[in-house]
């Protein structure tokens, strides 16, 4: 991190822009603060890992700032990798809207405990773990970057419908933006 921090200050002297970025993963893994906003260069490549926690995180905050209601949600279970997990958990506990939300963190059995990231979570892996948790209030919602573009299908072909069969619960998909995990807790 401070290699690529030193990279960075050469080329925004040099070319104007950071040039190289790391993904949020690393500072996730490392349990160090995420860059400010504006270090992401109005978040060109965010959609490869490069910022999205960040926008993500900021955004959550405004809107929950924004919101007048204080009207509880329903009961959910928020599926998340495990690396974000404690993240998202900590960001939602004392939001008003998210009073009966529980942010589970899946282990990703198909790639390895070293791979963390909602996007690789298998519909087997969510389904397995889930099962073992007893209530599950009234939906489980899945991160929608878990799906295959186009398809909305996990990895390993199983659909939401597929899980909300087995854990006998709806099963929402919903996009890493905060209007729609807020929509989702309060539908």
């Amino acid at each position: 991190m401070d290699t690529v921090a030193g990279w960075q200050a050469r080329f925004q002297a040099s070319l104007g822009s950071r040039f190289v970025f790391l993904g949020d993963e690393v500072y996730l893994q490392a349990e160090r603060p995420l860059p400010p906003a504006d270090a992401y260069e109005g978040f060109a490549i965010a959609e490869d890992g490069i910022g999205l926690v960040r926008r993500f995180e900021d955004g959550l905050v405004q809107a929950l700032a924004r919101r007048r209601s204080s009207r509880a949600g329903r009961t959910v279970t928020i599926v998340s990798g495990a690396l974000y997990a404690p993240r998202l958990a900590r960001l939602l506990a004392g939001a008003p809207l998210a009073a009966h939300a529980r942010v589970v963190a899946v282990p990703n059995e198909l790639f390895g405990g070293s791979v963390a990231v909602a996007g690789l979570l298998t519909g087997q892996d969510i389904q397995r773990h889930l099962a073992t948790l007893g209530d599950l209030g009234e939906a489980v919602l899945v991160p929608a970057v878990a799906l295959r573009d186009g398809e909305g299908v996990f990895l390993d072909d199983l659909t939401p419908d597929d899980l909300a069969r087995a854990l006998g619960v709806p099963v929402i998909p919903v996009e890493p933006e905060p209007r729609a995990l807020l929509e989702a807790l309060r539908a």
